[in-house]
């Protein structure tokens, strides 16, 4: 599952940025998601990255379905 991130950022600069990144045909999004990329690989430990990527990769298990037919209106009505 993944977060959405909120930060403050002056309205003149951003928009500075989004200009010259879209010459660029890129986006703030893409850099600051590439940045956070970084930032978890460098100070996050391997273990910690390992263990979080085998819990994304299990998918969870699916409750077993019970093919049982549903009570019929005669079986309904005898009990």
């Amino acid at each position: 599952m993944k977060e959405t991130i909120s930060i403050a950022f002056e309205e003149e600069k951003l928009r500075a940025l989004e200009m010259v990144l879209k010459k660029e045909r890129s986006t703030v999004r893409q850099h600051l998601s590439k940045t956070l990329d970084e930032l978890y690989e460098k100070k996050v430990p391997e273990p910690v990255r390992e263990f979080i990527d085998c819990k994304a990769a299990v998918k969870p298990k699916r409750p077993p379905r019970h093919d049982t037919p549903a009570p019929t209106m005669a079986m309904s009505q005898a009990m």
